[in-house]
């Protein structure tokens, strides 16, 4: 009989919770899925961080394709003062491309995380600005 100890049931419960966030395809709420839809109305360049093959597989239209192992070397390719949104296949990679670009200095980048959250935010309903 092997005997677990507390440290190993949160490790076993964290990594099944973040193996079913990932299956899902790490859903996105409704107001982030909004603020994205503004972003990109407003000119957001939609940067897809998966390979060549998976892009050339289907993509959103318009995104570019930046693969994540490229990025670094390539971030002369993007506009610092353009917001961007990032995505991939699961949200993993897209993340850590969020990291790599705040990093190098782009102040406005948002994670769709997996290209599944498309459907939410093209039925997303963006904020309307408060009268002032």
């Amino acid at each position: 009989r092997i005997a677990m100890g507390t440290i190993g049931w949160v490790a076993l419960v964290v990594v099944g919770a973040v193996v079913v966030w990932q299956m899902l395809g790490g859903r996105i709420d409704d107001k982030r899925a909004a603020e994205i839809k503004t972003l990109l109305g407003n000119g957001a360049v939609l940067l897809d961080v998966r390979t060549r093959p998976e892009f050339d597989g289907g993509h959103i239209e318009g995104a570019k394709n930046i693969p994540l192992n490229e990025l670094r070397v390539r971030l002369g390719e993007l506009e610092r003062p353009r917001p961007i949104v990032v995505y991939c296949r699961s949200g993993s990679r897209s993340r850590a491309a969020m990291s790599i670009l705040r990093q190098a200095g782009f102040e406005s980048v948002a994670d769709l995380g997996s290209y599944r959250n498309w459907g939410a935010v093209q039925s997303a309903i963006a904020p309307q600005p408060h009268p002032g």
